[in-house]
């Protein structure tokens, strides 16, 4: 797996997540508030496509859990259409959550109800090809095929009428085949320091 974009929200608070966000139309875009993204809005719903670099069919998006209750909730999103709200998303909620294909507006739920998340939770969608995985914190929780949607933009999607109720931080997006960047950390092993893969 590989990270394409990813944005950590921390700067001023602001309406609209940024130049590298869009939304659809008539949906309500995401804000930027505390360094999260959170609909600080009413007239759900909340529709977040990242659109600072091209993303693939097989495509993953991820996110940290902010905020939600028991009747709204957010998640990862993938295949996000620009024209009309089209995509598959993960809707987690107090009570419950589940994975969802949106086809211009109308919503259908893919396979059965999985155990509610907490606050902090990092949840992921895959789709590759007609595989759609979602995983709480690195678990795998679910896995459906569809084939309805297969090719879009990776962000974030949220329900409610309540303004903000619902929030998240910490978005990944990225592919299969990239990859991932090298580690900077240093790791001591048996007594010796590792540097960029060259021992001291």
């Amino acid at each position: 797996m590989g990270q394409l974009a990813s944005d950590d929200f921390t700067r001023a608070d602001s309406t609209g997540l940024g130049a590298n966000w869009a939304s659809a139309p008539a949906a309500e875009q995401w804000d930027v508030s505390s360094n999260q993204a959170r609909n600080t809005h009413t007239n759900g719903p909340f529709y977040g496509r990242y659109v600072g670099v091209s993303a693939p069919a097989d495509q993953y998006a991820k996110l940290r859990m902010k905020a939600f209750t028991a009747d709204f909730g957010t998640g990862p999103a993938v295949r996000m259409a620009s024209s009309q709200q089209t995509c598959y998303y993960v809707r987690c909620n107090t009570a419950n959550s589940g994975l969802y294909k949106l086809i211009n507006s109308v919503e259908t739920q893919i396979g059965s109800n999985f155990a509610a998340v907490a606050v902090n939770d990092i949840v992921e969608l895959w789709a590759q090809g007609t595989t759609l995985t979602v995983l709480v914190n690195g678990a795998s929780v679910l896995t459906q095929t569809d084939s309805a949607i297969s090719s879009g933009d990776f962000g974030a999607y949220g329900m409610t009428y309540v303004a903000s109720t619902i929030a998240w931080d910490d978005w990944y997006g990225g592919d299969f085949t990239t990859p991932s960047p090298p580690s900077d950390s240093l790791n001591v092993v048996i007594g010796e320091a590792q540097i960029g893969g060259r021992i001291f």
